[in-house]
């Protein structure tokens, strides 16, 4: 189950972002992950503040 999921995000990453080379991949999967980060880290202040 999780493993079509994870391979249905990652061919929506090489397809629907353009990623032609898989330098362009990496770039882009390590962007999201930092975006996640910094996304749960902020949720987490929130939390804490609430």
């Amino acid at each position: 189950m999780f493993e079509q999921t994870f391979k249905n995000i990652d061919d929506v990453l090489w397809k629907e972002a353009a990623c032609t080379t898989e330098l362009d991949y990496k770039t882009l999967t390590r962007k999201l992950t930092a975006d996640t980060a910094k996304q749960v880290k902020k949720t987490a202040k929130e939390g804490i503040a609430a």
